[in-house]
């Protein structure tokens, strides 16, 4: 199954945050998605704690995020006959019944929300730690003294997620598919050291003597072609559900210079389309209202562009049997290729030993 070697069930890793929906998104209206080929529906319970539940309601499938469907202090009530669920999915109102059946409780999943996103966990709930956020550590997600713009872009990508991560792990591609907006050739042609460690897998491209040019002179307010600088043009890949990118500048960089990021979350919607949201993130011209303005222009520009050519790839008759034949700079994807194969290989194993130590059913 592409892009894996392995004989799988699934593409699709279970046991991971992934992130859902935006904070900002759950108002008075339920958000209605497919989440890892399951229909969720995600809100704000009594409390205002985000939740999501099984999207369906159990009594005629009627969507709970969708048509007629509605928060009801803090509860989803369905849109058909007006059953309600709480936060945990538990059944609190059927009318006409004197107590709601609890055969109509639908599944809740867990839910954390960080960094402005909303995470949910799809797989065994026992091993949903909330710990295991990828990326907790990192200033350009959660130090409140960079500058965080939350809602850069999202789109659903009518192509598999392997395709997007791969793509976000291939830098190369910015001075050709995106030349028009980073105008630097030279990125491509650097060369790539890819570095590992239990957290995280980087592939860095060393950019010393990079020209300032207009890329630099938008974000820096620098003077074009007065010089040249250093810094790490970067992925950085944490799960199957987030990827940082960026340029990070070392300590003696050229005073008003600083570090750019955007954290891309990744979520399966099924195995052949994908949930896509940009977060930016820097450490100077904080609040500086011109600047986001670029990179408001530059994310209706650069995803756009990404989306178009992995749909383009997707829908490829020949994709399910194409003869890969990979370059010097696919090793980072590569190698996230083959720990996400791994993850997957681990997840369904424990899935199919479950299975056999079930008791039989008659």
């Amino acid at each position: 199954m592409y892009p894996f070697k392995a004989q799988l069930s699934t593409t699709l890793v279970r046991n991971e945050w992934y992130v859902v929906a935006t904070g900002s998104e759950l108002g008075e209206k339920p958000v209605a998605r497919t989440i890892l080929g399951r229909p969720v529906v995600i809100f704000r319970d009594g409390e205002g704690k985000a939740v999501m539940l099984h999207g369906l309601c159990p009594h005629r499938n009627y969507p709970l995020g969708d048509g007629e469907s509605q928060v009801v202090d803090g509860q989803i009530q369905c849109g058909y006959h007006g059953i309600r669920f709480d936060g945990t999915g538990t059944c609190t109102f059927v009318p006409g019944s004197p107590k709601p059946s609890r055969f109509l409780s639908v599944t809740a999943y867990p839910v954390v929300e960080q960094a402005g996103w909303v995470w949910a966990w799809t797989g065994d709930p026992e091993l949903a730690d909330p710990s295991k956020l990828p990326a907790l550590d990192r200033p350009e997600l959660y130090d409140p003294s960079w500058d965080h713009r939350l809602d850069c872009y999202y789109e659903v990508i009518q192509g598999r997620y392997m395709l997007l991560l791969e793509n976000l792990m291939d830098l190369s591609h910015l001075s050709y598919l995106h030349g028009d907006v980073v105008q630097d050739v030279s990125i491509a042609d650097r060369r790539l050291d890819v570095e590992e460690d239990e957290h995280s897998l980087r592939a860095i491209r060393r950019m010393d003597n990079a020209p300032i040019g207009f890329m630099e002179a938008t974000l820096y307010k620098a003077e074009p072609g007065s010089g040249t600088y250093y810094y790490d043009n970067q992925s950085e890949y944490f799960s199957p559900s987030l990827i940082v990118t960026g340029n990070r500048l070392p300590e003696g960089s050229p005073e008003g210079f600083g570090s750019n990021f955007f954290i891309h979350a990744v979520t399966p919607e099924t195995e052949n389309t994908t949930h896509y949201w940009v977060q930016e993130s820097r450490d100077f011209r904080v609040g500086d209202r011109e600047l986001d303005e670029f990179f408001i222009g530059a994310n209706q520009i650069i995803p756009v562009q990404d989306k178009a050519a992995l749909e383009f790839i997707e829908s490829t008759p020949e994709s399910a049997k194409w003869a890969e034949r990979a370059q010097q700079f696919d090793r980072a994807a590569l190698r996230m290729r083959a720990k996400i194969e791994e993850r997957l290989v681990e997840e369904q194993a424990v899935s199919a030993t479950a299975a056999d130590q079930a008791p039989a059913t008659v």
